[in-house]
């Protein structure tokens, strides 16, 4: 998770370059932009449900998704402030709620997904 979060700015923006690069799209600048902020709530949302299926397999019937917000409120804005020791990269309170509405749409899936296998189970 922080491998992305460390990397240089230069390093970052070779990663999204490429990217672009492989989809052949032609404005660099405004693809650029869209790709990296995109960024942040998918891998805070793959991030958080990964991290919900995992406690939830040890924490059965606990509503473990209260925890888990309180904690990536709490990761979101470490992730950002360490930015501030990587070259060419900064603090910003913009990606940290791009980075909490992952986390919001990670716990919404988990949520939903228990809902309709409990609603399968009740079918059986």
């Amino acid at each position: 998770m922080t491998y992305l979060s460390h990397q240089d700015g230069e390093s970052t923006t070779k990663l999204s370059k490429g990217i672009i690069e492989y989809f052949k799209l032609i404005n660099y600048n405004k693809i650029h932009y869209i790709i990296r902020k995109l960024a942040h709530p998918f891998v805070f949302c793959i991030f958080v449900v990964l991290v919900l299926f995992t406690l939830s397999q040890k924490y059965k019937n606990r509503k473990i998704h209260v925890f888990v917000i309180m904690l990536m409120v709490l990761w979101t804005w470490i992730d950002e402030f360490t930015k501030l020791s990587v070259p060419g990269r900064h603090f910003s309170w913009y990606d940290v709620s791009l980075n909490l509405l992952g986390v919001i749409i990670g716990v919404l899936i988990f949520i939903l997904f228990n809902y309709l296998k409990k609603e399968k189970r009740k079918k059986k």
